[in-house]
């Protein structure tokens, strides 16, 4: 089944964690990756993705602030993956560090992503459909919806 990211802006994952412990659902371990997204005109997103033991290119399209991963390249190094994003056009990277902690809830997945050490955000990672009923269960709706890349929501901010 298709799944969709959606992304939030909050200011503290305490009510969630909170939210996530009263139901007896625990964390998967943090995980810290490092993104590097080639920008570009327009929401879509283009960006090295840097897990430690591997890497990889994603191509995600975006959709009334969804976005979908189309493609993901296996790629043999952090080097050849900022080389393949300037062979694809991309002068400027913008490196972004995330640390996710996910948690497994109904069909999806919710993910606690903390941005270069400051700035909270909430994916909803769920088939396409699912993500509203998710968001109004956690209160998310009320929260800011973020239509834009993390880099160029960073960007905006600085």
């Amino acid at each position: 089944m298709q799944h969709q990211e959606t992304k939030y802006l909050v200011d503290s994952f305490l009510p969630f964690i909170d939210f996530f412990a009263a139901h007896n659902i625990n964390p998967q371990e943090p995980k810290t990756t490092h993104h590097y997204y080639g920008r570009q005109p327009g929401p879509g997103v283009t960006k090295l993705v840097d897990y430690g033991d591997h890497q990889e290119i994603h191509i995600l399209s975006e959709k009334d602030g969804q976005f979908k991963l189309s493609s993901a390249l296996p790629i043999a190094s952090v080097e050849l993956g900022l080389e393949w994003l300037r062979q694809h056009g991309f002068t400027s990277i913008d490196h972004i560090q995330m640390t996710a902690t996910d948690y497994a809830y109904k069909q999806g997945r919710v993910r606690l992503y903390l941005l270069n050490n400051e700035v909270h955000s909430i994916i909803l990672d769920y088939p396409v459909g699912q993500e509203l009923e998710v968001a109004v269960e956690l209160g998310l709706t009320e929260q800011q919806l973020l239509r834009v890349p993390y880099n160029v929501y960073l960007q905006n901010i600085l």
